[in-house]
């Protein structure tokens, strides 16, 4: 092999590279849409209030009612454990994922706002 040959190398290996950096962006979106997501089968944007933390969870499920009796559960090691109990205060049903992560994104911005309280529709002071 002659050293012309092998300098020539590494520019073809750094062009490959670049090009599966180049691909791979466009294999996420694809990979995302392939997951088991049912079509059809409505999600929900879920807030929780826990009296004995003072604060909210916001989150979003398909079945809202199993995931808070996961939050409540003292199985596992989550954030949610350490202010259980857990009630359900708002739920709000859209019709695929991306709408609810969108809602759940929305209300996330203005927990601990008036803006949350507007856009829930929940009462202030109840909290």
């Amino acid at each position: 092999m002659s050293p012309t040959s092998y300098r020539a190398a590494p520019p073809r290996t750094a062009s490959v590279r670049w090009s599966l950096r180049r691909v791979k962006p466009t294999l996420k979106p694809i990979a995302l849409t392939v997951m088991s997501r049912v079509t059809g089968k409505p999600y929900f944007t879920y807030v929780l209030w826990s009296e004995r933390g003072r604060r909210f969870y916001i989150g979003i499920s398909e079945a809202p009612d199993y995931r808070i009796g996961q939050h409540n559960s003292p199985e596992g090691k989550h954030w949610t454990v350490r202010y259980r109990p857990w009630k359900l205060v708002y739920r709000e049903a859209h019709c695929d994922f991306k709408a609810a992560r969108r809602r759940e994104n929305e209300l996330k911005r203005q927990k601990g706002g008036k803006g949350f309280f507007a856009k829930t529709g929940l009462d202030p002071s109840l909290f």
